[in-house]
């Protein structure tokens, strides 16, 4: 016999800002109790893996306004609407990177958990020609091209703090042969 579950009434958005949406409902437990449940919902993303022709891995050296400091990441940003998560990857890699990816590859799609709704998909880009797009207004960035092997070397120096990423980039490094670096 299956465990008595909560009845969740209907989510309501009780905060809606720029890249967060607050979802509430009451929920009635098998007790009868009523409890809150929240979800956070953030519009999809995209981080890309670009892998130029020396078989380097470019991250970016970029400035972070709110911890006033710069840090490492990869390309990344938000899937905008009426854009697929492939074409945001492009254009992240072109405005971050100024680069475009012949070869674009999905890597990783994860998903949040029972409270936290957002979709992140990871994609390998190969075959990188010149193709810069105009950068956001304050944004700040250096490309770097590094070893698979140095990159992961940074993640264990803790250089590489962003968790997303340090974890796209680990997996990257564990299947560096399948993908010839």
């Amino acid at each position: 016999m299956p465990k008595p579950r909560a009845k969740v009434g209907k989510y309501k958005t009780v905060f809606k800002g720029h890249t967060f949406e607050v979802k509430r409902a009451i929920a009635v437990m098998p007790s009868g109790k009523k409890e809150i449940f929240e979800t956070m919902h953030r519009p999809p993303s995209v981080m890309i893996l670009p892998i130029d022709a020396k078989k380097r891995l470019l991250l970016i050296r970029e400035y972070r306004s709110r911890i006033k400091k710069y840090i490492w990441a990869l390309p990344a940003g938000k899937v905008k609407k009426g854009e697929t998560p492939a074409r945001a990857a492009q254009r992240e890699l072109r405005e971050e990177a100024g680069v475009r990816a012949k070869n674009l590859k999905l890597f990783r799609l994860a998903e949040g958990g029972q409270s936290w709704v957002w979709r992140r998909f990871a994609y390998v880009a190969t075959k990188l020609i010149p193709d810069r797009l105009q950068s956001d207004e304050d944004e700040d960035i250096k490309v770097v091209p590094v070893s698979i092997d140095k990159a992961f070397q940074m993640i264990k120096k803790d250089q590489i703090y962003n968790e997303n990423m340090a974890c796209m980039i680990f997996r990257l490094w564990s299947l560096r042969k399948k993908f010839g670096i």
